[in-house]
């Protein structure tokens, strides 16, 4: 039996209990707010997430500098992505169609040179796929012209302002900025000062292997030759013999043999530091 007195003591503690639970409720709350959401950073746009540092130690020495910042350096948002058919000049897109040319252009050189007839990309395709030359010539010109939408196209997403800051984390130099390339040949060809497997050289000979694929096309439509044909032609020998596809071997061979060793031999077979953003 509950008297008065008791009754207004268990009142205030009713009372006492009733205002606990929102104020505990609203700590929790404050908690969950504070946890990052790693989908919402993502969709931000390169908004930074947040980071854990408790574990980052200060470094003791002049070489541990490198390594700490990039350990204490916040994660960064994926890459900027466009639908995969939509023509897109983004970064991401450079280095795989900058692969998949350097793949392409070595296939068509080893087969033009093996192949007793030395036929050239429009030659191959068209063998491969029983197209005519005509069929073929008229597939790569859509395709090239499927690609240049991508830059022409005032609406490609090339023009974001997502793709615009994606893009612009890597280093400075073309096409995002003009470089002289007689007082700077290195920032203007966004290469690494010595000859490796980098991710600067990679898209250096990604980017050259494009325009080599591409002019190669166009020379053989007027020439008829492949790339390793081309070159005979442009050294003034229109009809290369099969002596001339031997030495192109053994040229092509023994420099591919000496970047490797060098690249391996002076450790500089990887990603080397400041070029984390290439791709």
């Amino acid at each position: 039996m509950i008297s008065v007195a008791n009754r207004s003591s268990a009142l205030q503690s009713r009372a006492a209990g009733s205002r606990a639970v929102p104020a505990f409720a609203a700590r929790r709350a404050v908690r969950v707010q504070a946890v990052p959401d790693p989908a919402r950073s993502d969709q931000a746009g390169g908004e930074n997430a947040t980071k854990d540092l408790s574990d980052v130690s200060a470094p003791t020495s002049l070489k541990d500098v490198g390594p700490a910042i990039r350990e204490a350096a916040p994660v960064m948002a994926p890459a900027f992505e466009a639908p995969l058919l939509l023509p897109t000049f983004s970064r991401r897109r450079e280095i795989f169609a900058g692969r998949l040319a350097i793949v392409g252009f070595a296939s068509v050189a080893a087969w033009e040179i093996a192949t007793p007839g030395h036929p050239g990309l429009l030659s191959i395709t068209s063998s491969l796929t029983g197209w005519s030359l005509p069929l073929t010539k008229l597939v790569y010109s859509g395709l090239i012209a499927h690609g240049l939408l991508g830059l022409l196209w005032p609406g490609s997403p090339t023009y974001s302002s997502a793709n615009k800051r994606d893009y612009a984390r890597r280093p400075e130099g073309p096409p995002t900025a003009a470089v002289n390339p007689f007082t700077n040949p290195q920032k203007f060809f966004g290469t690494s000062s010595f000859w490796g497997y980098t991710k600067k050289n990679e898209l250096f000979v990604g980017r050259m292997s494009m325009i080599g694929f591409f002019m190669g096309l166009i020379n053989e439509m007027q020439s008829g030759l492949g790339p390793i044909g081309q070159v005979s032609w442009w050294l003034g020998n229109p009809t290369p013999s099969d002596e001339f596809y031997s030495k192109a071997k053994v040229a092509i061979l023994g420099f591919a043999a000496l970047v490797t060793v060098i690249g391996y031999a002076t450790g500089r077979a990887g990603t080397v530091e400041g070029e984390e953003d290439i791709f």
